[in-house]
């Protein structure tokens, strides 16, 4: 009798730990899942990202956080490669270009190495990433 009950009880404890370590599991993935950023936009040379923790709806106005990682950096520069660009963006639905309210050009993503400051290259950076504008609002205007 002594066994049998001492077997339950570990087979409840094992169980018990299971089970917490089920709802560690899980609360890790949700908490990853709304931080991780969203590809609504690809193409041979960048692919755009969307955090969608970052996107606030105040009235008309939308607010977002995009980001792309850009394949062929020669298209921006000839000296360095620039291969992360981000714009935090205001845009009413309808809107065909949103307003940039905050940009970065990068070596590395969220403004690790080198960072560019130079207008010309970014003018190019909006130039080249204004292809996705479509798809974003497809994924935030309702």
């Amino acid at each position: 009798l002594y066994t049998m009950l001492m077997w339950n009880y570990s087979l409840l404890i094992r169980i018990i730990h299971s089970k917490k370590i089920f709802f560690l599991i899980l609360i890790f993935f949700v908490t990853v899942v709304q931080c991780a950023p969203k590809k609504f936009f690809s193409s041979p040379s960048f692919d755009g990202y969307i955090y969608l923790k970052s996107v606030k709806n105040e009235k008309y106005k939308i607010n977002a956080l995009i980001t792309f990682n850009i394949k062929n950096d020669l298209l921006i520069s000839n000296f360095i490669n620039f291969k992360f660009y981000s714009q935090l963006i205001s845009y009413e639905c309808g809107q065909n270009t949103p307003i940039i309210i905050e940009e970065l050009l990068a070596e590395e993503p969220f403004g690790k190495g080198i960072i560019n400051g130079n207008k010309h290259e970014l003018k190019k950076a909006q130039n080249l990433i204004s292809s996705s504008y479509p798809s974003l609002f497809k994924e935030t205007c309702i």
